[in-house]
């Protein structure tokens, strides 16, 4: 038990000893005086709020503008204001004392030599920011995105916004401008029905010539949301009946093969749209699934369009009501839609 107890002890002197070790090698911190902001770049007829704080309580602080012998003082922490200033270099010199209450020993920061801070004024170098909202993406209608927002501003001067657009890449439209007579600009452009697929890019130019970088945004109509649309307008008509119909189930096989039957069209030269029309791969509709009910035809590249120039059809109204189906699946191809109603 003694023994134990002997090594418990000694084992304990050891961590003792290497604690303080530790302690002595890391010893006080030394005196420190930082800077807020710490000097920088600023725009001609701006004024800078500088902040001096030393990390020891009861510092004094010394410190002098464009002069590190001007003599200005204050404990722990001073701020002050530089400027309004252009074209100019201001220096804030600085350096703390402190003494240590318990032994009276007095401490001077990097031996009394002042630090400095260069707070430098010069014309607005600053390019303006801009932004498009929303952001580039996949989207199921256009009416998610539309209106599209192309802002500009800038922090201190008028800025005139520069943008452009292109629809299924045919080439970007001429330029147009908005703003120049005051900080901000802004703009608004429209996803057009007939794009499947809309870009947007602007850029701003500030009075004094500064230029933003180019910000582009993608819209993409993403095909399968679209569909399921198409599927929405139906089941809202369905719950419209008196008794209500129940709502078809969207079907992920059917979606496919009518997907793949309007692409096959669309490569075959679209001179033909019916599920019974063969594709580029000599296939009908019926080769790629089986149904109850399809159809499919040229038509308005916006979910309710399609949908309302079927409804139109009471042919197709019928089998959009019909009983005995429960799946649907639908496919779309740039205008070529194909669509299928089915019992699984």
């Amino acid at each position: 038990m003694r023994y134990f107890l002997s090594l418990f002890l000694a084992f304990s002197l050891i961590l003792a000893f290497g604690c303080s070790s530790k302690e002595k090698e890391k010893g006080p911190k030394p005196l420190s005086t930082t800077c807020s902001p710490n000097g920088g770049d600023f725009v001609n007829g701006s004024s800078v709020n500088v902040t001096l704080t030393a990390n020891k309580t009861g510092a004094t602080i010394h410190y002098g503008i464009d002069d590190p012998n001007a003599g200005r003082s204050a404990t722990d922490t001073v701020s002050f204001t530089i400027g309004p200033a252009s074209d100019k270099t201001i220096k804030v010199y600085y350096w703390s004392e402190w003494t240590d209450p318990n032994t009276g020993n007095k401490e001077l920061e990097n031996g009394g030599v002042p630090k400095e801070a260069t707070f430098v004024f010069k014309p607005d170098w600053l390019p303006p920011t801009v932004s498009i909202t929303p952001s580039s993406g996949k989207y199921g209608e256009r009416s998610q995105v539309n209106p599209i927002k192309i802002s500009a501003q800038d922090q201190h001067s008028n800025v005139t916004l520069h943008y452009q657009t292109q629809s299924d890449g045919g080439g970007w439209s001429s330029e147009q401008t908005a703003g120049g007579s005051s900080k901000t600009a802004e703009a608004q452009v429209t996803w057009p029905d007939s794009a499947m697929v809309f870009e947007v890019k602007a850029w701003a130019q500030d009075a004094l010539g500064n230029q933003s970088s180019i910000v582009t945004a993608k819209y993409e109509i993403d095909l399968t949301q679209m569909a399921k649309r198409v599927l929405d307008l139906i089941n809202e008509k369905r719950a419209q009946q008196n008794p209500p119909l129940k709502a078809l189930e969207w079907d992920n096989n059917l979606a496919a093969a009518c997907q793949e039957h309007a692409d096959q069209l669309a490569a075959a030269g679209g001179t033909k749209y019916s599920p019974a029309d063969p594709g580029a791969d000599n296939k009908k509709l019926q080769d790629r699934t089986s149904y109850k009910y399809a159809y499919g035809g040229k038509g308005p590249n916006t979910a309710e369009g399609i949908f309302n120039l079927w409804w139109g059809n009471a042919q197709i109204q019928g089998w959009m009501l019909a009983t005995d189906v429960t799946k649907f699946g639908c496919g779309f191809e740039t205008k070529y839609w194909i669509w299928i109603a089915a019992e699984r």
